[in-house]
């Protein structure tokens, strides 16, 4: 755990992922996928698939990370990419921090918590994925390092089709 001021970077509890996946669902009512995503990320939490992270401001949960470490946790995140977990190289989703919290280095200080963890934990690699249209996250991923490029892949939403870059930094 690490603590700066009433910030805390933590590994997060089996009830600390449901409500956090909660508040999620509420603030996106009509899709159904928040909610069938709370359960999914539970039960890999519970079989040690996935490592849910979470930054802590006064108590409340303001920003997440969730790190995959076994190619069984990945699910729904990566269709046909195999080369985003192995057994070097974990891989991040989930990453969500609260709008009034953005700007102010708190994902950064989760972050660096949730790369010393998993290097501690013996993963040399991080991966992660982000749509095309997200060019701020695209240069957030950027400056904290992601600028190897695994794959691309088009998923087919209800209204849109989505385009998915899978990059990885050592």
């Amino acid at each position: 755990m690490q603590e700066q001021n009433s910030y805390i970077c933590k590994i997060a509890t089996l009830e600390e992922i449901e409500k956090r996946w909660i508040e999620e669902a509420n603030k996106h009512k009509e899709n159904a996928h928040y909610w069938e995503a709370k359960e999914e990320y539970k039960e890999e939490a519970r079989k040690g698939t996935r490592i849910t992270y979470i930054g802590l401001l006064d108590g409340e949960i303001i920003c997440d990370i969730t790190a995959v470490i076994k190619k069984e946790g990945i699910k729904k995140e990566a269709g046909d990419i195999e080369e985003i977990v192995t057994q070097n190289r974990a891989y991040l989703c989930g990453i969500r921090t609260n709008k009034e919290q953005e700007k102010k280095g708190f994902f950064s200080r989760l972050f660096h918590f949730v790369e010393e963890d998993l290097r501690k934990r013996g993963f040399q690699e991080l991966s992660l994925s982000v749509d095309q249209e997200e060019t701020r996250n695209m240069e957030i991923y950027k400056h904290l390092g992601f600028t190897n490029y695994i794959g691309t892949e088009v998923k087919h939403g209800e209204d849109k089709n989505y385009i998915f870059h899978y990059l990885y930094k050592n």
